[in-house]
């Protein structure tokens, strides 16, 4: 089975402890890139989560080639398949 490659658009404090380890946890699933406004902050939950990848920009995160589903922390859950 083919390995999902999530990208979380909004990773503040709900993805510190439920969704973003999810992703790392669940079979045929990783997240490779995040992203929030604050870059400083989007670079730091990278580094600490070993997320390769890492955005200030939703639209760059959503163009990353290498992502096939993207999901969206904000107000409400929203998961668009990339690819």
């Amino acid at each position: 089975m083919k390995t999902i490659r999530w990208g979380i658009i909004g990773c503040g404090d709900v993805t510190e402890v439920k969704s973003g380890p999810g992703f790392q946890k669940a079979d045929h699933s990783a997240l490779v890139a995040v992203m929030r406004r604050q870059g400083e902050l989007a670079r730091n939950y990278a580094e600490r989560h070993g997320v390769s990848r890492w955005y200030d920009n939703a639209a760059a995160l959503i163009n990353d080639r290498k992502l096939m589903r993207c999901i969206s922390q904000r107000r409400r859950l929203l998961t668009k398949n990339i690819r």
